[in-house]
C-alpha cells in the first residue's frame, strides 16, 4: 500500500446487496457451510446474511453503514454505532484480496484515535474461531465477557477511562 492509496466510504446501497452477500460469506467458516455444498451452501449463506443484515438494521437504526472502497474499488463494509457513550463497531470485513495490506488496521486505528479524542470506550463482538481475534488484542482490545460464541471485547485509550 502506498502513501497515495486512498480509502473511502460510501453508504450502502439498495444495488449493493450481491458485494455484501460476498463479503459476509468470505468471512464464514461455519461447519454446516462446510458440510453443505454448491446451491444449498450459497441459500444457507445468504439466509445468514439477510438474517444478519436484518438484525442489524433493525438493532442500530443510526449506525452507519458503509462500503469500503480502496482506490475507489470496493473492498468491504464497515458498520460502526455511536450512541454517545461508546464507539460500537457492529462489523469490519474486507474481502480476502484485501486482507493483511494495512487497510483494516488504518480503518481501526482512525477508529480507536477517534475514541481517545472523546474520550469513548470501543466495543466490537468476535466470534471465538474469528482469526481476526489476536489482531483485536494486539490493538489493545481486552475480553471483558465470553458470550459463549463470541466475545465482548473493549479498547479505553487509558486506565483513567476505565473507572467512567
Amino acid at each position: 500500500m502506498t502513501a497515495t492509496t486512498e480509502i473511502q466510504f460510501r453508504p450502502i446501497a439498495a444495488g449493493d446487496g450481491e458485494f455484501l452477500l460476498e463479503v459476509y460469506a468470505s468471512t464464514r467458516d461455519d461447519v454446516a457451510a462446510a458440510m453443505l455444498d454448491g446451491a444449498e451452501k450459497s441459500q444457507f449463506l445468504q439466509m445468514q446474511f439477510n438474517a444478519q443484515h436484518q438484525y442489524y438494521q433493525a438493532t442500530f437504526p443510526d449506525a452507519r453503514y458503509q462500503i469500503i472502497l480502496f482506490d475507489d474499488v470496493p473492498v468491504g463494509r464497515l458498520y460502526v454505532d455511536r450512541p454517545g457513550n461508546e464507539i460500537h463497531v457492529i462489523d469490519i470485513a474486507l474481502l480476502p484480496r484485501y486482507r493483511r495490506q494495512g487497510i483494516g488496521t488504518r480503518l481501526m486505528s482512525d477508529i480507536l484515535e477517534e475514541a481517545a479524542r472523546t474520550h469513548l470506550p470501543v466495543r466490537i463482538y468476535v466470534e471465538h474461531y474469528n482469526s481476526a481475534l489476536s489482531w483485536y488484542e494486539k490493538l489493545g482490545f481486552v475480553m471483558v465477557e465470553d458470550l459463549q460464541t463470541h466475545y465482548q471485547m473493549q479498547w479505553r485509550s487509558s486506565p483513567a477511562t476505565a473507572s467512567e
